[in-house]
Order: C-alpha cells, then sequence, then structure tokens
C-alpha cells in the first residue's frame, strides 16, 4: 500500500490480515486493527467494489461485528458471483449455522468440500458440518465428521469438545471423556 496505494491486492491484504488478528485474538489493539481493516475496505470499495476480496474482505468483516445476518447475504452474494469460490461456501456455512439455518449450513459446507477436497481448511468444513448435524441432533453423524476434522487438524480443541458431546449424547461417556483428556 506504501507503493501503490491502488493496489487491490495490497489492500484486500490489510484488510483480510487485520481482520484476522482480532478473530484469532493476536492483537494488543484490535480496535485499531478493525479500524486499519476499516480503512483498508473502505479504499478497496472505491477502487474495485465487485471484486473478489472485496467481497470476501466484507465477508471477514462481518465477523468481527457479529453481523450473521450481514454475513448471510454477502455470502449469497459469493454464491451467486463466484459459485466455484470455496470461501463463498465457508462465509455461508458459517452464517447460517449462527443464524440456526443448519441443514442450509450443512450443504454450504458440503458444496466447498467438494469444490476444493484438499483445501487446507478442510478441517474447519468438517468440524462446522458437525456443529451442525449435532445442534439438529444427529449425533452419529456429527461423530462421523468430527473424527474426520480432528483427524485432519489435531490443532483445533474446539471440534474436539463437540465431538465429546457428541459421544456423550449417543451414550459413550468414557470415550467422550477420554476425548476431552486427549484434547
Amino acid at each position: 500500500v506504501a507503493l501503490d496505494p491502488a493496489s487491490r491486492r495490497a489492500l484486500a491484504g490489510v484488510t483480510l490480515s487485520n481482520v484476522n488478528l482480532v478473530l484469532w485474538q493476536w492483537s494488543d489493539d484490535p480496535a485499531r486493527a478493525v479500524g486499519r481493516a476499516a480503512q483498508a475496505l473502505a479504499q478497496l470499495d472505491l477502487i474495485a467494489p465487485d471484486l473478489l476480496m472485496t467481497r470476501l474482505a466484507h465477508a471477514s468483516m462481518a465477523y468481527t461485528r457479529n453481523d450473521w445476518a450481514g454475513l448471510a447475504a454477502i455470502g449469497e452474494q459469493l454464491v451467486r458471483h463466484h459459485p466455484n469460490e470455496p470461501s463463498a461456501y465457508h462465509h455461508r456455512c458459517g452464517a447460517l449455522l449462527r443464524l440456526a439455518r443448519f441443514e442450509e449450513a450443512i450443504a454450504a459446507c458440503q458444496r466447498a468440500i467438494r469444490i476444493s477436497p484438499r483445501d487446507s481448511r478442510l478441517s474447519t468444513w468438517q468440524g462446522l458440518m458437525g456443529f451442525n448435524q449435532f445442534q439438529l441432533g444427529r449425533y452419529a453423524q456429527a461423530e462421523q465428521s468430527l473424527r474426520a476434522s480432528t483427524a485432519n487438524d489435531p490443532r483445533v480443541p474446539f471440534y474436539f469438545v463437540v465431538l465429546a458431546a457428541a459421544l456423550a449424547e449417543q451414550g459413550r461417556r468414557d470415550e467422550a471423556a477420554r476425548v476431552m483428556q486427549e484434547a
């Protein structure tokens, strides 16, 4: 951005990197990071409002505000304009989960996996599917998705917790306790 204030890629990078600092709680000053992200995104909106990266940056900003309806709308827009972009379905799944639209969220994650089955976010999509299945009371399906998620990326502890809950709901409390202990 310092070299080229109109660089679309750089502005998107400033937005996404600052948002991720906040979402992953890596920032010492979250308000400043969100402000910097918003400033870069406003500039990006002026230069390239229809660019995929602009829309993805808007989706990420929605997470910082817990704006699930807004994220759902952005997800729909992404899916409509970029139907083969797995991030579109990733954001749609995340929004629909938080809006308790679990069936639709599962379908969005499944679509992301079909588009990009070797994606670095595969374990996240499997975990999100498992969480949605758990919310629907489909504990055996949730277990299957969550086992795949935790096997693909054992560094994300949240999905182990949901896996343990799915096991407990199936009456397998000892196994659930072992999963929690291992996690």
